[in-house]
C-alpha cells in the first residue's frame, strides 16, 4: 500500500521590518514566483501596500512601532484553510526581552501559528505545539549580515516554517 503524499496546498511569504527598503521588496517579488499570499508583520505598512502593488498578491498586515497610523490593527487572527494564525509585530508583548508575554497570551487559544518581529532576529521554535516564527527583519538584521524572511508551506496535515536569506 502507498502512503498518501502531503502535498502543499499554500506557500506564504512572511516579511517584518523593512523599513521602507523597498529595494528590497523589490527582490523579494522577483523570487517569490510561488508564493500565493503574503503576511506584513509591521515596520512600515506602507511596505505592505507596495508589495501588494508590485506583486498583485494579496498581503495580510498589522501595524508596528514605527507605524503611526490607527487604520491598522497591532494583532489580527488569519485563517488558512483549517489552520489559524496570529499576527502581530511583538513591541505591545515586550519581545525584545524575550517571548514569554507573547507565548503567555496566546497559550490555550488554538492557534498552529504565531508570526512575530519587532527583533529584527530571524527566529522558529515550537511550544505546545504552536509554531512561533519571527522572519528577521529586510533591514538592519541582527544576528544576521543578510536580510531574511519566513516561508509557510502550509498543507492540510501541518505547517513547514523555514527562514530564507534574501540578499
Amino acid at each position: 500500500m502507498r502512503e498518501r503524499e502531503d502535498t502543499f496546498t499554500m506557500k506564504i511569504g512572511v516579511i517584518s521590518d523593512s523599513h521602507g527598503k523597498r529595494v528590497m521588496l523589490d527582490r523579494v517579488s522577483r523570487r517569490s514566483t510561488d508564493i500565493s499570499l503574503f503576511v506584513h508583520l509591521g515596520d512600515l505598512c506602507s511596505d505592505a501596500v507596495y508589495l501588494h502593488d508590485i506583486t498583485g498578491l494579496p498581503v495580510e498586515y498589522v501595524c508596528g512601532n514605527c507605524d503611526f497610523t490607527r487604520q491598522v490593527p497591532p494583532s489580527k487572527e488569519i485563517k488558512i484553510g483549517e489552520k489559524r494564525i496570529f499576527l502581530t509585530h511583538g513591541h505591545l508583548y515586550r519581545v525584545k526581552w524575550g517571548t514569554r508575554q507573547l507565548i503567555d497570551s496566546v497559550r490555550g487559544k488554538g492557534y498552529d501559528a504565531v508570526l512575530f518581529g519587532h527583533t529584527h532576529m530571524a527566529e522558529i521554535f515550537i511550544v505546545d505545539g504552536t509554531i512561533f516564527m519571527n522572519p528577521g527583519s529586510l533591514s538592519y538584521s541582527l544576528g544576521s549580515k543578510t536580510a531574511t524572511i519566513g516561508i509557510l508551506e502550509i498543507s492540510e496535515d501541518k505547517i513547514v516554517p523555514y527562514i530564507v536569506n534574501v540578499d
